[in-house]
């Protein structure tokens, strides 16, 4: 028997035990610890879901609200709201998960956002902690770009430059002292046992003739031929 689809004209909002929720295994959208625990600071300070999770009825696998899960767990939260979508095929319910990740994933107006946080932190009263940016961002975001530290900026380009020059240079030169393994350097590891011998009379002849042995005398042979 096919079960009927929800209509998206009439969805309810339900409350569901966190515990009963199943996370899709396959979620491409990825939810680190902090990204979770700002989103529990915004759901903390709100005192309300603004968003429920969207949750398929057969599985009761999350289809939209994995970080939403996340931080409810968090949280220590018992329940939270969701929706329940009936009737769905799996490629049907993978197209609502993954277009739902793609969408969300928008670029923001930085002179808006600018201004409206600068209009709450003005205002007090709020949060500005729990509003899902770190301390760097809401510095950038908020702070007067006028205004902004005169040491912030590089006052000699020229200067600077030279500086970074010397640096990359004399951590070249420290790369070119490292040692490295003569099987990275020929490009193999072993040689027949005639070929060995082959090696070998060819070191002790160049060790005679340099005066040099082992690496110093194979290096100095380069260097009389210009390689």
């Amino acid at each position: 028997m096919t079960t009927a689809k929800t209509d998206p004209a009439n969805l309810v909002v339900e409350h569901w035990p966190v515990a009963d929720l199943v996370p899709y295994a396959k979620n491409a959208k990825k939810h680190t610890p902090e990204s979770t625990r700002k989103l529990a600071g915004v759901i903390r300070a709100r005192g309300h879901w603004t968003a429920p999770i969207v949750v398929r009825a057969e599985t009761k696998e999350v289809i939209n609200g994995h970080g939403r899960r996340l931080a409810a767990l968090h949280l220590g939260m018992k329940t939270v709201p969701v929706v329940v979508l009936h009737g769905l095929t799996d490629a049907e319910a993978d197209a609502l998960r993954l277009s739902d990740n793609q969408v969300s994933n928008q670029d923001y107006d930085t002179d808006l956002l600018r201004q409206g946080l600068s209009a709450l932190a003005e205002t007090g009263g709020i949060d500005m902690d729990n509003l899902g940016f770190d301390e760097k961002e809401l510095d950038f975001l908020v702070e007067d770009p006028g205004e902004m530290l005169d040491d912030a900026f590089v006052e000699d380009i020229g200067e600077a430059v030279e500086e970074q020059k010397t640096e990359n240079d004399a951590k070249a030169a420290a790369v070119d002292e490292a040692p490295a393994r003569l099987a990275e350097v020929f490009g193999f590891t072993k040689v027949s046992v005639a070929d060995g011998r082959r090696v070998k009379a060819f070191m002790a002849r160049i060790e005679a003739e340099t005066g040099k042995k082992g690496a110093e005398a194979f290096m100095g042979f380069l260097t009389e031929f210009g390689i």
